[in-house]
């Protein structure tokens, strides 16, 4: 089950399967500073300073650079910080793989 939630200021998203056997659905995320259309009407995620202030969650990439899209590992916590953060936290339950996998501060504000 993917699932987000948001109240206003940040934003929790999960990628989860009960299985070990199997992946969860997909979900990736963008981010930089715009997600806007190009003159050909294509949609592309901008970078243009250092301080990523947009996000784009999606079931799959929406654009075809795949550069901009971060695949989110199955049975993983995604959260969008006041500060703009991204932080990834492992789901660790009887559903985890024998691998076990540890907090991850993606990016943060600049």
């Amino acid at each position: 089950m993917n699932f987000a939630v948001t109240d206003g200021v940040s934003v929790v998203c999960t990628r989860y399967i009960t299985s070990k056997k199997y992946d969860a659905a997909s979900l990736f995320f963008s981010s930089g500073s715009e997600f806007k259309s190009d003159s050909d009407g294509q949609y592309k995620m901008v970078r243009s300073n250092k301080r990523d202030t947009t996000f784009v969650i999606a079931s799959e990439p929406l654009t075809f650079e795949r550069n901009d899209w971060i695949s989110i590992p199955t049975n993983t916590l995604l959260v969008i910080t006041p500060k703009l953060n991204i932080l990834m936290y492992p789901i660790n339950d009887q559903f985890s793989s024998d691998e076990k996998r540890t907090f991850t501060n993606f990016y943060t504000s600049r």
